[in-house]
């Protein structure tokens, strides 16, 4: 059974959750969320970032978490005079999270490696397309580019940079998006592990 997410998570009002952390509302924010080590790929995100400046200026990318990565990853921000394009902030409270997610255009997890990745439903249950690598877990998720988009290669910043300019410049349907990810609501993730007890607790009955 996979994770389920919260009540928490669900379409919120963009101008509202900017206000509410006082982002730019004339800016395309693109969201990252975790911890800061080598396997989440911050790395090439930064410098993905650092192409896609080359062809709009229009963006702030926000990167959320704690690892021991953070003052390394800044130096690699510094260096590619990414401060007034990408900025790494603390981690936040759980509850809040979902007003992060709503003030961004997209979430990009470049993972190397990836389980499910609760952190991708959560977004698609606010309505926020998602891109992410090929990485074992995300593919279960994203299995339409009417959801978001996969990469098969995390090493190759450039390919990033060209998918998120292709899913900013994209309509998406927010609606579609979370009709899609309902079916990882936790209530029904409970009924489903509820039902699984009890088959199992038959089965075993019948055994003794």
């Amino acid at each position: 059974l996979p994770n389920g997410f919260n009540g928490i998570f669900k379409k919120m009002d963009i101008i509202t959750c900017r206000e509410k952390y006082n982002l730019p509302l004339n800016k395309r924010i693109i969201l990252n969320i975790g911890s800061l080590v080598e396997i989440k790929n911050h790395e090439v995100l930064i410098a993905a970032i650092a192409e896609l400046v080359k062809k709009r200026e229009d963006i702030l990318t926000l990167i959320i978490g704690e690892g021991h990565l953070k003052s390394q990853l800044k130096k690699q921000i510094k260096k590619f005079n990414m401060d007034s394009y990408i900025k790494i902030i603390d981690a936040q409270r759980h509850e809040d999270i979902p007003s992060f997610i709503n003030a961004s255009d997209v979430f990009v997890l470049p993972s190397i490696n990836q389980s499910f990745g609760i952190v991708q439903i959560e977004s698609m249950a606010c309505g926020i397309p998602v891109i992410s690598t090929i990485n074992g877990g995300s593919e279960e998720i994203i299995t339409s580019e009417d959801y978001g988009m996969l990469i098969n290669d995390p090493n190759d910043p450039q390919k990033l940079a060209e998918t998120i300019n292709i899913v900013l410049e994209k309509r998406w349907n927010p609606k579609k998006i979370i009709k899609n990810v309902d079916k990882y609501s936790i209530n029904k993730i409970i009924l489903q592990t509820a039902k699984l007890y009890q088959k199992t607790l038959k089965n075993k009955n019948k055994d003794i």
